[in-house]
C-alpha cells in the first residue's frame, strides 16, 4: 500500500534496533543525516510539546504520535519497529502510576516505590553495548533498577568517570554536534562562548565492575516488561513482581533515604539489596523468605504488617503463610492463613453468609471435623458462626452477637483455643475456610434465613396430620410430648439447628426434654421418617421454596478430607449401627461399642432409619400396608367407584376396620353395606335362582294354561 506523505521523507533509512529507546533513535537518526536532532523531530512531525521536553519525558513518547506517518517519511521504516521505540517505556510508566493510585487508596500504604521505579530523566548504559552498537542507547538504560547488562555480566556505567556527569538528561540539540552518542555530553564547568564545551569523554572505554549473578538474573527476568508484544496482564504481573522485590529489598538492607540523598549512584544502594530479594523470592517458601517475612518482634503480630503495604497478592499470600503459626484462630481465619489462597480480606458481609448457614454446622462435617477435645454441640455452634469469618473485617463479636442461643461468646473463646491446641487444628481451620469458599463461589441452595422466619411463623405439625403419620407407621401417636418431638425433629430437618437453639415454643421446657429428645429421634422407624420427610417438603413447596433441596451439605470435592481427625460419616454400616442401638441399654454404650460417637449414631439414624418389617409384607400391620399398597388418593378413587369396604379388603388384603379408620381420618365419606350399581348378567342370574326355585312347573312355563 502506498503512503502519502505529506512533508519531507528522508533518503537514507536508519532502521531501529531491539530495546531502543525515542530520543536515542532521533539522535542516531540525525546524527547519519548530519542534522541537529531537533531539526529532524520536527520533520517527522512531533508535536512541539514533546520538543520541549528532556530525557525520559521524549522518550516516553507521546499519545498524539503517529507511528505509520513516522515511518514514511523515515523512508518507509517498519510502523511496527517505530511504534516500539516508546510504547514499552510509555506503558511502563503508565503501570506504575497505576500502581501508585492503587497504593494510595489502602490504607497506611506507602508510595515510596513510585520514587524507585519511575523511568530516570537521565540514562545508564553499557560501554560495551555502546561501542558495538555505535552509539544506540536503549530504553531499559533509564530504569532506576537496571543496574547491569545481561549480555556482557557487567554493571552499568552511570556517570563520566571524568566529570562525574550524567548522560542524556537534555533534551534535543539543535545543531549537529559530532561523537554526540559516544561521548559525554556534560558540558565543562567554567568554560564559556559559543563553543563546544563538552567533557567528551569517550563513554565506551569505561571499565565496570562484573556483576552478581542473582542481579543478572532479575534483569533477565525484568527484561520482558519493556517488550511491546507482550500482554497487559502480562506486563502487569512483571510490574507486580518488581514492585514486591522492592518491598523484600528493604527488610535486605535497602535504606529509602539512602535513595532520596544519592540519585545518580543508585546501583550502589539497590544492588545487593535487589539481588538478594531476587534469590528470596525466587525460594517462597525457604528460610530466608520465612525471616524476611517474621521479621517484625512483636508480641501481637498482624497477618500483614504495614511494612508489606503495596504488596502483590502473590507476595501477600507468601507473607501471611509464613506468619500462620504466630496468628490467633481469628486472624487465621479472616486472612485464610493456612491455605495456598492466603489473601487481605475482602469485607465480605457476614449477613449475607449467614443465610447460606444453618444454626449448628451441618453434622456429616461436624463428625469429620469435631476433635474429642470440643463437645459436640460447642462445636457445632461455634464453626457454624466461625465460618462467617474468612474474607471479613467486622469484629467477631458482632458474629456471635447475632447468632441464635446463649453463651455464644464463651463457645468461641473455647473453639478457638482448643482448636488452636489440637495438632489437626490447622486442617480443621483450612477446611472451614474452603468450605466458607464454596458457599461464596456456589452459593448454597437452601436459604436457612427463610427457613427460620418459616419455622417461626407456621405451626410445623398438627395432632391429625401426626396421628395419620403415625398410623401408616404403625407406631402409636402418644400424647402431647410425642408430638412436640415430632414438631422439633422437623424443625431440625428445616433449619438445620440444634434442639437447644430451638424457639421455647417448640420445646416442653423440662430438664429431660433434650434426652427424650435424643432417645425419640434414635427411635424413629424408616417409615416415620419419610412421611415426616414428605410433610416438610410440602411445606417447603407452600411457602415457595419448591427450589430447594430438604436438605444440603457442601461437597468433599475440593477438600483433603484424609487429614482430618473424624472418620467418614458414611463409611460404617447402618445394620450394624441399629443392630447395637436395640442391643444396647443406652446410646452412649452403643456408640461405645461401636467406637464412634453418639453425634455419628444420630447422623447414620436420621440418614438411614431403621426398617420395622417390610410394608409391604403380609405381616406388617395393616396401617402399615395400606400406607404402602394403597393410600388415601387411591382409596377415594375405589369408594368414588362404587366399591364397597369389602370388596377392598377382598382385593388388598387390608382390614375393613383399618380401612374405615382411614377414610374417616382423611374425610373421605364411608359408603354404605350393599352400594347400588350396575350389576352383571352373571349376577343376574345368580340373584333369580332362589326365587324361581320356590315357583311351580306351571308358573315356570309360560306356554301352560292357567288351571
Amino acid at each position: 500500500m502506498n503512503t502519502t506523505v505529506a512533508g519531507p521523507r528522508f533518503p537514507i533509512r536508519f532502521d531501529p534496533v531491539a530495546g531502543e529507546s525515542f530520543d536515542g533513535w532521533i539522535d542516531a537518526y540525525a546524527q547519519r543525516l548530519l542534522i541537529g536532532g531537533l531539526e529532524f523531530a520536527q520533520a517527522l512531525g512531533l508535536p512541539p510539546r514533546l520538543l520541549r521536553l528532556h530525557g525520559a519525558n521524549v522518550a516516553k513518547g507521546d499519545a498524539e504520535l503517529d507511528a505509520e506517518r513516522i515511518a514514511a517519511r523515515a523512508c518507509g521504516t517498519d510502523p511496527a519497529a517505530v511504534r516500539a521505540l516508546w510504547f514499552g517505556l510509555a506503558r511502563y510508566d503508565r503501570l506504575i502510576a497505576q500502581r501508585v493510585a492503587r497504593a494510595d487508596a489502602r490504607r497506611r500504604a506507602v508510595t515510596w516505590f513510585g520514587r524507585v521505579l519511575r523511568p530516570m530523566v537521565s540514562s545508564r548504559w553499557c560501554p560495551i553495548c555502546l561501542a558495538q552498537s555505535s552509539g544506540r542507547w536503549l530504553a531499559a538504560w533509564r530504569l532506576p533498577w537496571y543496574l547491569a547488562c545481561p549480555t556482557h555480566q557487567t554493571m552499568l556505567a552511570s556517570g563520566c568517570p571524568a566529570c562525574g556527569g550524567t548522560q542524556r538528561y537534555a533534551g534535543l540539540r539543535v545543531g549537529y554536534v559530532p561523537e554526540l552518542l559516544t561521548s559525554c555530553s556534560r558540558p565543562t564547568a567554567g568554560q564559556a562562548g559559543r563553543r563546544d564545551h563538552r567533557c567528551r569523554t569517550d563513554l565506551t572505554t569505561i571499565a565496570t565492575a562484573a556483576a552478581p549473578a542473582a542481579l543478572l538474573a532479575l534483569q533477565s527476568e525484568m527484561t520482558a516488561i519493556l517488550d511491546p508484544t507482550v500482554s497487559e496482564t502480562e506486563a502487569l504481573a512483571l510490574v507486580d513482581r518488581l514492585v514486591d522485590l522492592l518491598i523484600i529489598a528493604i527488610h535486605a538492607g535497602l535504606d529509602l533515604r539512602a535513595i532520596d540523598r544519592d540519585r545518580r549512584n543508585l546501583h550502589r544502594v539497590l544492588s545487593a539489596p535487589l539481588a538478594e530479594a531476587h534469590s528470596a523470592l525466587s525460594d517462597p517458601r525457604g528460610v530466608r523468605m520465612r525471616a524476611i517475612a517474621n521479621s517484625d518482634p512483636v508480641l501481637i503480630p498482624a497477618a500483614l504488617p504495614q511494612a508489606f503495604d503495596g504488596a502483590s497478592p502473590a507476595l501477600a499470600t507468601i507473607v501471611i503463610n509464613h506468619r500462620d503459626h504466630r496468628l490467633g484462630p481469628t486472624e487465621r481465619l479472616r486472612y485464610r492463613s493456612m491455605t495456598a489462597s492466603a489473601r487481605r480480606p475482602e469485607g465480605i458481609d457476614p449477613t449475607t453468609r449467614r443465610r447460606s448457614l444453618p444454626l449448628a454446622l451441618w453434622p456429616d462435617w461436624s463428625i469429620r471435623l469435631r476433635p474429642p477435645t470440643i463437645p459436640p454441640y460447642t462445636f457445632r455452634v461455634a464453626a457454624a458462626a466461625a465460618l462467617c469469618l474468612p474474607g471479613s473485617t467486622r469484629p467477631i463479636q458482632s458474629i456471635y452477637d447475632h447468632w441464635p442461643g446463649p453463651r455464644n461468646r464463651r463457645r468461641m473463646v473455647t473453639f478457638g483455643r482448643l482448636i488452636t491446641a489440637d495438632p489437626h487444628g490447622t486442617a480443621i481451620l483450612a477446611a472451614l475456610c474452603a468450605i466458607a469458599e464454596i458457599l461464596d463461589r456456589d452459593r448454597a441452595p437452601i436459604d436457612y434465613q427463610r427457613r427460620r422466619q418459616l419455622a417461626e411463623e407456621t405451626e410445623l405439625l398438627d395432632s391429625r396430620a401426626w396421628k395419620v403419620m403415625c398410623r401408616a407407621g404403625g407406631t402409636p401417636a402418644g400424647s402431647r410430648p410425642k408430638l412436640t418431638h415430632a414438631r422439633m425433629w422437623l424443625w431440625e430437618t428445616l433449619t438445620g439447628g440444634l434442639p437447644r437453639q430451638a424457639p421455647s415454643q417448640l420445646s416442653e421446657g423440662c430438664p429431660e426434654f433434650l434426652s427424650r429428645h435424643s432417645r425419640f429421634a434414635l427411635d424413629l422407624p424408616a417409615t416415620t421418617v419419610r412421611h415426616l420427610n414428605q410433610h416438610a417438603r410440602r411445606l417447603l413447596d407452600t411457602h415457595g421454596c419448591r427450589h430447594e433441596p430438604l436438605t444440603w451439605s457442601p461437597a468433599t470435592d475440593s477438600i483433603p478430607v484424609d487429614r482430618l481427625p473424624g472418620p467418614d460419616p458414611d463409611a460404617i454400616d447402618p445394620d450394624t449401627v441399629h443392630a447395637a442401638n436395640s442391643e444396647q441399654p443406652s446410646q452412649h454404650a452403643a456408640a461405645t461399642q461401636l467406637g464412634i460417637t453418639v453425634e455419628h449414631l444420630h447422623y447414620i439414624a436420621r440418614k438411614h432409619p431403621f426398617e420395622l418389617y417390610d410394608p409391604a409384607a403380609p405381616t406388617a400391620p395393616h396401617r402399615v400396608r395400606f400406607a404402602a399398597l394403597l393410600g388415601a388418593a387411591q382409596l377415594r378413587q375405589l369408594i368414588d367407584k362404587g366399591h364397597s369396604l369389602r370388596q377392598i379388603e377382598a382385593r388388598t388384603g387390608i382390614y375393613r376396620r383399618t380401612l374405615r379408620d382411614e377414610l374417616i381420618a382423611h374425610g373421605i365419606p364411608i359408603p354404605p353395606r350393599n352400594p347400588r350399581h350396575p350389576p352383571t348378567s352373571g349376577d343376574v342370574t345368580a340373584k333369580r335362582q332362589p326365587a324361581n326355585a320356590a315357583r311351580s312347573i306351571v308358573h315356570l312355563s309360560p306356554t301352560t294354561p292357567a288351571p
